[in-house]
């Protein structure tokens, strides 16, 4: 079955850790054909120790977090506040401005870019999951890791598509014009450039962008197209439209609960109160 949603399909949100390890593989696949010669992708897949909530305080030792896709090199100076502009367009590319875990131990995904001389980190790509978000203590966490990379000379491709928990990313929220506050959002932090951000307008009822991946100073960018990633996800999953009545659907602005309804009505899986009753008369 194909998503009825022409971007982000909300039962993906409701299923993420399959979602999640759908979008890394289909990532490292659709960016290795695009990397230069001597730049490689690998998935892996690690054990880490997740603490209790209580255990996470400023006087823990971080939880190391690790990306979801990286690209590697190095090298950095320290920064400050991230300030929010336009960026310029490019050919192919979108328009954008410049879980609690009840296991202790719990798997995590990446896909790496190396150097294949040197191995040395450039770009991380993160999808961020619900342990990202969830409470002050994970998005804490979170930000000192990014916090850590752009201090190393990492770029930083954040791609936020579920609603769960709290605001994570860089910059701060309040940072953002109210355009770019959207139920989905993707950001690029420049290793150059750490005190800006690239913000891309992800809006509900439209396809997901096709994003620029910054790579290495003498390096040009490369593209990330996210919309077939979220499709291949969607379609490979084998929902059913009996899914969307079963699986708890995120919660949305009343403007785009109303959108997200009349999607799922003209598609034939929602009936209002009304509808129904009609029927059964």
């Amino acid at each position: 079955m194909k998503s009825i949603f022409p971007g982000m399909d909300p039962l993906l949100e409701s299923s993420w850790s399959d979602a999640h390890t759908s979008l890394c593989t289909y990532t490292r696949d659709q960016l290795q054909a695009k990397l230069p010669h001597d730049l490689r992708a690998r998935l892996e897949e690690r054990i880490q120790l997740t603490l209790p909530e209580d255990q996470v305080t400023g006087e823990t030792p971080p939880i190391r977090f690790i990306p979801d896709i990286s690209v590697s090199e190095s090298g950095r100076r320290n920064s400050g506040g991230t300030a929010v502009k336009e960026a310029p367009g490019q050919i192919g590319v979108a328009a954008r401005s410049h879980i609690i875990f009840s296991d202790p131990v719990s798997k995590t995904r990446r896909v790496s870019i190396v150097d294949r001389i040197a191995g040395k980190l450039i770009t991380t790509i993160e999808f961020l999951s619900p342990a990202n978000k969830i409470s002050e203590a994970r998005r804490v966490q979170f930000r000192q890791k990014q916090r850590e990379l752009l201090d190393a000379g990492v770029n930083l491709v954040e791609i936020d598509l579920i609603r769960a928990g709290g605001w994570a990313m860089t910059p701060a929220e309040e940072y953002l014009p109210l355009h770019l506050r959207n139920p989905y959002r993707i950001i690029v932090v420049r290793a150059e450039l750490p005190d800006e951000a690239e913000c891309y307008e992800v809006k509900l009822s439209e396809p997901l962008p096709t994003i620029a991946i910054p790579l290495r100073p003498t390096d040009q960018d490369i593209t990330l197209e996210i919309q077939p990633l979220v499709s291949e996800a969607f379609e490979k999953a084998a929902y059913s439209t009996s899914d969307y009545e079963r699986a708890p659907l995120p919660s949305y602005s009343a403007e785009e609960n109303a959108w997200v309804m009349n999607r799922l009505t003209a598609a034939g899986i929602y009936r209002s109160p009304t509808d129904a009753d009609q029927k059964a008369r």
